[in-house]
């Protein structure tokens, strides 16, 4: 007969400091056959110790008649919110209890009642549980069953064992984006081993991570909370626990994975990739790089963890059943939840009926919640402007134009930084403009094509971005619909910012200046172009103070739905210096 207890509090932190009883959940870790490496002693205590502010160590012991330690569940409590999780919360992609095979079921029901008992009203998500663990319990005990939903999914295992074969196929994909790579630079894959290296590159594939993270899904993980850096490094420290590689294309990280190190495999974790590199695939070049490399060094499978990632499949070799687990307080709430996800699928089918996307709805409803009054407001009137300027509008677009070697110098006290991911995830959005996921949604594909961008930052603030495109044969004028021909080797400066707070500071101008003094230095160029609207005169000002001279214009008109574009643009003339001029040929014909 195992007796269960339950520690929270100073006692479990004493429990955790207790050499003899880490000893003892080491061995049971060991023996246990669904363990994972986020179930191990090194991992939980490290969260426990980092996350200490915001949880509290709430550890359910099951011993066996002799006294041993048989079974184990460690939890913590949210200590604002009063929530239950597993010890490592959204740190721990797999979430389980620890225990002997003989007493797994009768360990977790006791574990349970203890659980619920001490903090009734709440329900309880474990996800996702790992393969094998068992949940028979449920459906053959009628309290838990009531209580308990169970929701599938596939987690994708990409096998690495049989080393050249499988490698093989996977690198016939990726031959071309490592042969471009190759061609630009040394490109080279490496295993990091002390804490000291992984310190080096942590704020690099912090930003990369972050980037991506908030472009698609929205969410910033690093940048809210520092405490993720101090994490990977505590779990670095600890020997043969944390799994860290990247993949280096001369000396800058294109790609990296931070993954724990299980008995037989290495998880998918931390996975990053640089979005300057995304023609050439270096995540998926990793990927397939690190396949090789864990064959190469005993391991059985990479496990690329559940998601809807599109790149997963491609590099699946099969499928693992994991679950979800809810433990709800009462049958009551158990049946509405029931309710609710029987007739999701239901509603998603009659919205799409009358084609209505219910996940895009959902987005959409989701971000109006996080709108402002304000927001909302502006939006209305944006929506009513372009109405209003469907029946009748009159645009001008005035093109500009520079030789490089009239670029002076940049001016003192301003100092901007070149493509810095972690200055465009400070942006602000304003009431009527782009929302932040789609202001770094565009940022992604931008970078993706090879621009790039400078910033200046204050107080935690976006204060300036500016773009660059270099070697463009052409530009697009959107605000007109039409097309502009370029000279070779042009540079194009387009949709600069800056934050509303502090314009009128000079701080466009300077930011300009700096700009042009970067695309010459970078001798890529040999001409630099940049538009405006005709109305915009404080930035007409600031662009022909620069040195920029007048190109043509690009016109739009519409009336009552009627569009008419006309352009200026066939050829201008621009001084290379004080006693010679060069004319330069340009199209612009209307689209």
């Amino acid at each position: 007969m195992m007796k269960t207890d339950a520690v929270s509090g100073q006692s479990a932190c004493d429990l955790l400091a207790d050499p003899a009883f880490t000893a003892s959940w080491q061995a049971l870790y060991e023996q246990c056959p669904w363990a994972t490496p986020f179930q191990c002693p090194a991992f939980v205590t490290a969260w426990y110790q980092i996350y200490a502010r915001q949880f509290a160590p709430l550890i359910v012991r099951g011993r066996a008649a002799d006294g041993s330690l048989a079974g184990l569940f460690t939890l913590a409590v949210d200590v604002e919110a009063q929530t239950i999780q597993a010890a490592g919360a959204d740190r721990a992609e797999y979430q389980a209890w620890l225990a002997r095979e003989d007493s797994a079921s009768e360990f977790i029901r006791s574990a349970l009642q203890h659980v619920c008992s001490a903090h009734p009203g709440r329900p309880i998500d474990f996800y996702y549980l790992p393969p094998g663990i068992p949940t028979a319990w449920i459906a053959e005990d009628p309290q838990w069953k009531r209580r308990c939903r169970l929701h599938s999914f596939a987690a994708p295992i990409m096998d690495v064992a049989d080393g050249a074969q499988a490698s093989a196929s996977r690198r016939r994909k990726t031959h071309r984006s490592l042969g471009r790579l190759q061609r630009s630079g040394h490109v080279r894959f490496e295993e990091l081993r002390t804490v000291d290296e992984l310190a080096a590159v942590i704020d690099s594939i912090a930003a990369q991570y972050d980037f991506r993270q908030a472009a698609v899904n929205g969410y910033v993980h690093f940048g809210r909370d520092e405490r993720r850096k101090q994490f990977q490094l505590a779990l670095m420290r600890t020997p043969g626990l944390l799994h860290a590689t990247v993949l280096r294309h001369g000396d800058a990280v294109v790609a990296a994975n931070l993954g724990l190190k299980g008995k037989d495999r290495v998880y998918l974790g931390i996975f990053s990739n640089a979005a300057a590199y995304a023609k050439e695939s270096p995540g998926k070049l990793h990927l397939v790089m690190l396949g090789d490399h864990l064959a190469h060094t005993g391991q059985r499978q990479l496990d690329l963890t559940p998601g809807e990632d599109a790149y997963k499949p491609a590099f699946a070799s099969r499928y693992e059943q994991v679950h979800r687990l809810t433990v709800y307080p009462n049958a009551r709430q158990w049946f509405r939840a029931g309710m609710r996800h029987a007739m999701t699928p239901v509603a998603t089918r009659a919205l799409a009926a009358i084609g209505i996307d219910a996940r895009a709805a959902r987005t959409r409803l989701a971000r109006a919640r996080r709108g402002s009054v304000r927001h909302i407001g502006a939006r209305v009137r944006a929506a009513l402007t372009t109405v209003r300027r469907r029946v009748w509008s009159h645009d001008e677009i005035r093109v500009y134009a520079m030789p490089v070697n009239r670029v002076g110098g940049p001016p003192p006290g301003l100092e901007l930084r070149h493509d810095a991911l972690d200055d465009l995830l400070l942006f602000e959005p304003m009431p009527g403009a782009s929302q932040r996921q789609e202001f770094l949604a565009c940022a992604l594909a931008r970078v993706g094509n090879g621009h790039h961008f400078h910033t200046f930052t204050d107080g935690g603030t976006l204060i300036y971005q500016g773009w660059m495109a270099e070697n463009q044969a052409r530009a697009m004028l959107i605000e007109v619909g039409q097309e502009v021909t370029l000279p070779p080797r042009s540079s194009v400066l387009y949709d600069a910012y800056t934050h509303p707070a502090a314009r009128g500071r000079g701080i466009y101008k300077q930011s300009l200046r700096c700009v042009l003094h970067a695309v010459a230095s970078r001798g890529a160029s040999d001409w630099i172009f940049i538009w405006v609207e005709a109305g915009n005169t404080a930035s007409r000002h600031v662009i022909e103070d620069a040195g920029f001279e007048y190109y043509g214009s690009a016109f739009q008109r519409t009336v009552l739905g009627w569009v008419k574009r006309w352009s200026t643009c066939e050829a201008f003339t621009v001084r290379t210096d004080r006693g010679a001029a060069l004319a330069v040929p340009a199209g612009g014909d209307a689209l």
